[in-house]
């Protein structure tokens, strides 16, 4: 065991490290306010989060990767107000193009748009001029070269495991929540719940080369589902509050026609969704009763394209 916690230990300290760069890296430009960037800089806090749990079990608490995970998951949350509205204005530009809105409709969900992302990018930069960025990044660097030395403790696949294991039933319970009934905050509780997966299951990958790639794709064709039916549901949400500020009705009636057809979408969206279900909760049963990396990976999920071209992220549909 003492070899695969050296190989485990090591691989997880790289990925930490790796991500430790990316974020240190990324935080002076998204600061600058680079779209770029700031998704970056989530992701990379995201699954720095999803690590610091395993080493913090195996270092028994004795470094700080506890409260590292506090300060990372402000900055993930101080950044997702930023980032949902990039997307935003990218979803609103592409579904204008794709469906020929009037330009007069399209400017002024964009100026909505991006006068509210302009307040959040500068409550955005008041908050990382507080972030010691050296002082984070020193703090990760020192949990990644105590990862590095844990090669006579617990640290094994076992505490990988036991992360996907959690996260397996977190996302079991989420998707046994969506029902045939329409609720957009019980999708979206299904999507994190499965990106949170993803990050324990790449990790799983990465540092003990668990064999995991199907489930990968599996996960990632699913996301691609919910995160386009997020981004419409946002972006319904803004077109809705613009038409509540309209002063004239022919201006209200053409976002009323313009949010329907969104509407529309977020529904095909969501029976998609229910189309997939059962293949779903065998994957996260599965994972939530593993108990070791060679257990078989399930097959992909087949998708099929639908669509126009141009949408924010593809539209997807079960194959027959």
């Amino acid at each position: 065991m003492g070899h695969a916690t050296t190989r485990v230990s090591g691989q997880l300290s790289r990925a930490l490290r790796d991500h430790a760069r990316a974020l240190v890296r990324g935080l002076p430009r998204a600061r600058r306010g680079d779209a770029r960037a700031v998704h970056d800089v989530r992701v990379a806090s995201r699954r720095l989060r999803e690590a610091l749990p395993v080493v913090d079990a195996a270092l028994r608490s004795s470094h700080d990767a506890h409260s590292l995970r506090r300060e990372l998951r402000r900055l993930t949350s101080a950044f997702g107000d930023v980032r949902e509205l990039d997307v935003a204005v990218q979803t609103l530009e592409q579904h204008a193009l794709s469906h020929e809105w009037p330009a007069v409709l399209s400017d002024r969900v964009q100026t909505h748009i991006e006068s509210a992302r302009d307040h959040r990018r500068r409550r955005l930069a008041t908050y990382l001029d507080k972030v010691d960025v050296d002082r984070l990044g020193d703090r990760l660097r020192d949990v990644g070269a105590a990862c590095d030395r844990l090669t006579a403790t617990a640290l094994s696949e076992r505490q990988l495991l036991a992360r996907v294991r959690k996260r397996a039933r977190e996302f079991s319970g989420a998707v046994r929540a969506v029902g045939p009934l329409y609720s957009p905050e019980v999708l979206h509780a299904a999507r994190i719940a499965g990106k949170k997966l993803r990050y324990s299951l790449e990790l799983l990958h990465d540092a003990a080369h668990a064999p995991v790639t199907r489930d990968l794709a599996a996960l990632r064709a699913v996301q691609e589902t919910l995160g386009q039916f997020h981004d419409l549901h946002v972006l319904q949400e803004h077109v809705r509050a613009v038409a509540a500020e309209a002063g004239d009705r022919s201006t209200v009636r053409a976002l009323e026609r313009v949010e329907g057809v969104m509407v529309g979408e977020c529904r095909v969206l969501h029976a998609t969704f229910l189309a997939r279900v059962s293949s779903l909760l065998a994957l996260g049963d599965r994972l939530g009763r593993a108990t070791g990396i060679t257990a078989t990976s399930a097959a992909p999920m087949k998708m099929t394209r639908v669509g126009a071209a141009g949408a924010s992220r593809t539209k997807w549909k079960a194959s027959a």
